[in-house]
């Protein structure tokens, strides 16, 4: 008995130090190099006036790969109608905690010795599985005179796929871009992505844009020899981007002394989850969780996009995708949930997107959405399944899986009383039960690739082949610290008891 005991007090300290040291690799700090910082997922370089970020392939090897081309990412400011490029001493760069932070040299030829220019580079979470494999880019303009200036700024980043600088750019809504593109304002996208492969892709890349006070005025999808000595560049519709790069653009406005402007741009690894076959099926997502509006009474959207691929070496009839609906989950105007295709030619690629908006919810749920394809001749493409956190918002109604419940106050107004439900059609609004009014928020407003595939079963957001593994890792890991520390406490009352 004694000898079993000692056994089980052993295994029980061996699988802590394990899970100990799983718990120290699973959450890996962000650390400082020659010429910046790196995680696990993403390194950053710097250089006096330029940038870039490499996605680590493996840590052990220190295999990398391209997400920007090198150091020639930048900012371009304008000051009074005169434009000038960043520049610092990297020297005396400031890291803190997952960021690095350069300010601009004094200059002495005005008005730009009128205004300092602070970069602050910072690795933080994906929206999607939470990895910190996304860089906040953001430049800061302060006026530090006693007289106001006219500020503008453009950062340009010079997006490469490993060895690939002519990737194209996937715009949920539009498609794969190949010709120059602008957006101005309320049309700005919410991310693209780029990747070399639907069915085997090395490398994909997510970039999102500043929302809210942040917001750019416009953003291009534009050339690089087009696009690297002009603030505002030019853009031909007409023209291929050829070697691509994406401009957010604000124009000049007003800084009075004292005054700050940021300007903001978001990129990084992306996610690409694809079920292969005769006719392949790809999905990824905007955001895994619904986040709550400014105005605290709904939700903002979420985009979610397939791509539909016919890999077989005849021509398709009749391919269309779906996506079906939690209760509670309803598609933007004039959306379908299902979208048809009389014909795909062999090789021929088509993309779909969806935004997803969330009804009010009392309680946090956790809903799913499935995406499933089809096309005459094939019907065994496994579809692919997310999961996705609707927090809760006060006063709303606590959704079952068939109707919400009224938990509103004496002083407020049910959504929908306890014995009536919305009615959801399968692509459009919930029909409102008779005498009330449908709830809808109308707010618009890893390693590398994280690429799932799946060929035998469902493939889901989180699991089925996927490179990043961390989830569960940490998981395990946690268990199996707190284990070891059961352990050592059977082991010093063990000791007590025997004294």
């Amino acid at each position: 008995m004694k000898k079993i005991f000692t056994k089980l007090i052993s295994t029980a300290l061996a699988v802590g130090m394990i899970g100990s040291m799983a718990v120290t690799s699973a959450f890996a700090a962000t650390t400082k190099t020659d010429e910046g910082i790196k995680n696990e997922y993403l390194e950053i370089i710097r250089r006096s006036n330029r940038f870039t970020v490499d996605a680590i392939l493996d840590a052990k090897t220190n295999k990398t790969a391209y997400l920007l081309f090198h150091t020639t990412s930048n900012l371009m400011i304008s000051v009074d109608g005169e434009i000038d490029t960043f520049w610092c001493d990297i020297d005396k760069g400031v890291v803190k905690g997952d960021s690095i932070t350069d300010v601009s040299y004094s200059r002495t030829l005005y008005p730009f010795s009128d205004v300092k220019i602070q970069r602050t580079l910072t690795l933080i979470p994906n929206k999607v599985n939470g990895n910190k494999d996304v860089v906040e880019v953001k430049f800061t303009a302060t006026n530090t005179s006693n007289k106001s200036h006219k500020v503008g700024g453009r950062i340009m980043l010079d997006t490469m796929l490993d060895s690939n600088d002519y990737a194209p750019f996937r715009i949920a809504g539009i498609g794969a871009v190949t010709k120059i593109m602008q957006f101005n304002g309320d049309k700005i996208p919410t991310m693209y992505q780029a990747f070399d492969s639907l069915e085997k892709p090395n490398v994909v890349s997510t970039g999102y844009f500043a929302t809210g006070a942040d917001r750019p005025d416009y953003v291009q999808f534009n050339n690089y020899w087009v696009s690297r000595l002009e603030y505002e560049p030019e853009c031909d519709t007409s023209a291929d981007i050829g070697d691509s790069v994406v401009n957010s653009i604000w124009k000049p406005v007003e800084l009075k002394p004292g005054q700050s402007k940021d300007y903001i741009a978001y990129y990084g690894l992306g996610e690409l989850d694809v079920t292969k076959g005769d006719l392949t099926l790809g999905a990824t997502r905007s955001a895994s969780s619904f986040e709550i509006n400014e105005e605290g009474n709904g939700y903002n959207p979420i985009s979610l996009t397939a791509y539909l691929k016919n890999t077989s070496k005849n021509n398709l009839t009749n391919a269309e995708v779906t996506v079906q609906l939690p209760n509670g989950v309803t598609l933007g105007d004039e959306e379908n949930s299902t979208v048809k295709y009389d014909k795909l030619a062999s090789s021929g690629e088509k993309q779909d997107t969806w935004t997803l908006n969330a009804l009010p919810s009392g309680a946090e749920r956790t809903v799913k959405v499935k995406i499933s394809a089809k096309a005459d001749g094939v019907t065994n493409v496994k579809p692919i399944e997310y999961t996705f956190t609707i927090p809760a918002i006060d006063g709303a109604p606590i959704w079952d899986d068939e109707k919400p419940t009224d938990v509103a106050t004496p002083d407020e107004k049910p959504i929908a009383t306890p014995d009536e439900k919305p009615i959801v059609t399968p692509d459009k609004k919930p029909i409102a039960a008779p005498g009330e009014k449908p709830t809808q928020s109308s707010n618009n407003n890893n390693s590398v690739a994280n690429v799932t595939t799946s060929n035998n079963k469902e493939a889901t957001g989180k699991d089925a082949g996927k490179i990043a593994t961390g989830d569960s890792t940490s998981l395990i890991a946690l268990f199996a610290s707190v284990l070891g520390a059961a352990g050592i406490a059977v082991v010093a009352y063990r000791k007590r008891f025997e004294k």
